[in-house]
């Protein structure tokens, strides 16, 4: 294994590759998350390894001719859904490319995919998850103590709402660690970036990065609604009860001893009736709009 992957990224397989500049290879690089280019990695060193269990030469990978990718996206056959292995073959694609070679899949290499999306084990799918409900929020909200002396109950009713209204990932409003010191500013939101209530009594939010946005985010219209999972007066209750000021974390919220801490995508020790609503809730918002209720709540635009 070590012999193939050291052969290809320290000499040159063919004489005439189009190669970058170090600078292009490094904004080329840029166009995707950190994440994705790790995944992407880790497919290369599959394929690599595959290569070499093969007895196949760094000539015979780079690039790989349409035959070898055959044979490689065969190797998945009846184990794997054909999305999964399409992924594989766009990392092996993309560094391909990058490298400076072109790409050898073709009409055979379609067909064998093809073949492996008919073939997929029903093991490889997910069964459809039941969309959480404005009901749900309803049954959160009443278990949960919404006073000034629980913020933590205060801060979960506050970002179930907005989730829910403003369709919105968990991911993109919420931390992955609880640590306000390590509580990334450039990705999250802040308080500051909640408006002002308009005419109609909603509010807008910004984000300064979202999954479909990352280098200039966006922002999200919270609509004010009726009832008590209004997501304003959740948001106002939130920040008033936590006692945060503009620059703290939108979530941050304060445990029994007063420590300021910031709400995590899932909380541990939670019960599941509580942490239903912090999943990612696409799904809550499409059931939303299916009942009837009207897009111009969730509209971006506007004031």
């Amino acid at each position: 294994m070590t012999r193939i992957r050291s052969t290809l990224t320290t000499t040159t397989t063919h004489s005439n590759p189009t190669r970058l500049s170090a600078k292009a290879r490094k904004l080329m690089d840029a166009s995707v998350a950190v994440k994705t280019q790790s995944r992407k990695r880790n497919n290369i060193t599959e394929f690599l390894d595959w290569a070499h269990q093969q007895h196949l030469h760094a000539k015979d990978v780079l690039p790989a001719s349409e035959i070898t990718l055959c044979e490689y996206a065969a190797e998945f056959g009846g184990k794997l859904a054909g999305s999964s292995v399409k992924a594989k073959l766009s990392a092996i694609k993309g560094w391909t490319i990058t490298k400076g070679y072109a790409w050898q899949g073709s009409d055979r290499l379609r067909k064998v995919l093809a073949g492996i999306e008919r073939s997929a084990p029903p093991s490889s799918f997910r069964p459809e998850r039941e969309p959480v409900k404005k009901s749900h929020l309803s049954m959160l909200h009443a278990d949960l103590d919404l006073s000034d002396t629980n913020g933590l109950d205060c801060c979960i009713a506050a970002a179930a709402d907005l989730m829910f209204y403003s369709q919105l990932r968990a991911g993109e409003v919420l931390s992955t660690n609880s640590s306000i010191a390590q509580y990334d500013f450039k990705a999250m939101p802040r308080v500051s970036d909640l408006s002002k209530a308009n005419n109609a009594g909603s509010k807008k939010l910004s984000l300064p990065k979202t999954k479909t946005n990352q280098m200039r985010g966006d922002k999200v219209m919270v609509p004010v609604q009726q009832g008590s999972t209004n997501p304003i007066h959740s948001l106002d209750n939130h920040i008033h009860a936590n006692e945060l000021a503009p620059s703290d974390p939108l979530f941050a919220y304060r445990d029994t001893k007063g420590t300021k801490l910031v709400g995590q995508v899932i909380v541990s020790g939670l019960e599941e009736q509580r942490t239903i609503c912090l999943r990612e809730s696409i799904q809550m918002s499409f059931k939303y709009l299916g009942d009837g209720n009207p897009l111009l709540f969730l509209n971006t635009g506007g004031t």
